[in-house]
Parts: C-alpha cells; structure tokens; sequence
C-alpha cells in the first residue's frame, strides 16, 4: 500500500512539474532570486490536483 502511495505521488509531482509552464516559472523564480514562491507553489499545484481524474479528494 505505502509503496503504491509513493509511487501515486512520485507520478503526480513529476507530471506537474513537468509541464512548460511550470519549468519556465520555476526558471524565472530562480534566475530572478524571488522569495516568497512557496505559496505560489501550493496554489498552482492545488490547481493541478484538482484537474486530475485520478484524485478523488485533496486537502491543504
């Protein structure tokens, strides 16, 4: 159960953080020395669980 778990997640942040938009954002974060990214972080990747079939339910 626990290593389907991991697996489950590990699938679901590699195809956030794979998508254009993220990688771009992320550069841009980083060559731009911004703080203050994690809240953005959790926002975009609600958004994305909340597009995703596989999730029935989430929670912050």
């Amino acid at each position: 159960m626990v290593k389907s778990d991991f697996k489950f997640i590990t699938d679901l942040v590699t195809k956030f953080f794979n998508q254009a938009h993220i990688i771009r954002r992320m550069n841009l974060i980083h060559s731009n020395d911004i703080t203050g990214w994690e809240i953005w972080l959790q926002v975009e990747f609600a958004m994305f669980i909340e597009d995703q079939i596989e999730v029935d339910q989430w929670l912050r």
